[in-house]
């Protein structure tokens, strides 16, 4: 019997000096991280334009309780673009510039008109956003008013993405019916994420989109409408032709 605690006692002694080397010289184990993004074709919900951080729920100027059009599905998307209410105007035989109203949204408030877009292609590849007033301004009589004109002021692009807002943004233009005009541009390497473009900030908001209608123009009692067609295409920034006055 003192044999045997005497080998269990040397083996015990041995395994202790065996386990004090195993701490210094501790085994490593390599493991991956893996992620993989693919195409998103969701439809993109609409941003404030003064802080593209937080979304918003943008309401028809002319019917609070008319659904906003949504945006359009896809990689490469127009999320949204504000509907132009000019208001309630008097027949006027004079030259007279209309304000557009400031885009109204949910809770009370109201922010600079604007046109959302995303890429969400992956990368930077670039893209052009271009606007057409499709034809003047009409009745649903086909009463047409005659050199009415839209403008554009105090454009300016915001976005909340790390990617550079894009290189070309016409600041002011006016709108020719039937004519496209480039409204902001990337090139490549800039304008992944949800970029905005928007006319006036909250200072200027209620200023910045005009109509501006002649004075020896006939004007007829009732509505005058128009349509804006937005078009997001890819294409290289070297092949669209800026306005050369923005």
């Amino acid at each position: 019997m003192k044999m045997t605690k005497l080998v269990t006692t040397a083996m015990v002694a041995v395994s202790t000096l065996v386990l004090g080397g195993a701490i210094a010289s501790a085994a490593t184990y390599s493991t991956g991280g893996t992620v993989k993004f693919v195409t998103d074709t969701d439809i993109t919900t609409p941003v404030d334009p003064l802080d593209p951080g937080e979304e918003v729920t943008p309401i028809d100027p002319t019917d609070p309780e008319k659904p906003i059009k949504p945006g359009t599905p896809g990689p490469l998307s127009i999320d949204f673009a504000s509907p132009l209410y000019f208001g309630e105007q008097k027949v006027s035989p004079k030259d007279q510039v209309y304000p557009a109203n400031a885009q109204p949204i949910v809770g009370g408030e109201t922010r600079p008109n604007y046109v959302q877009v995303t890429d969400k292609r992956g990368g930077e590849l670039g893209w052009s956003l271009q606007v057409k007033q499709n034809a003047q301004f009409e009745t649903a009589e086909k009463n047409i008013l005659t050199g009415a004109a839209i403008s554009f002021e105090n454009g300016t692009a915001v976005t909340d993405s790390e990617s550079l807002i894009p290189s070309i943004v016409t600041k002011t233009f006016s709108l020719v019916p039937g004519a496209d005009q480039v409204v902001m541009t990337a090139a490549e390497g800039e304008g992944a994420g949800t970029q905005l473009y928007r006319a006036g900030d909250d200072t200027t908001k209620a200023n910045s989109v005009k109509l501006a209608v002649p004075g020896k123009t006939t004007k007829y009692k009732g509505t005058y409408e128009t349509n804006l067609t937005w078009t997001l295409s890819d294409v290289p920034t070297n092949e669209v032709d800026p306005d050369p006055e923005a």
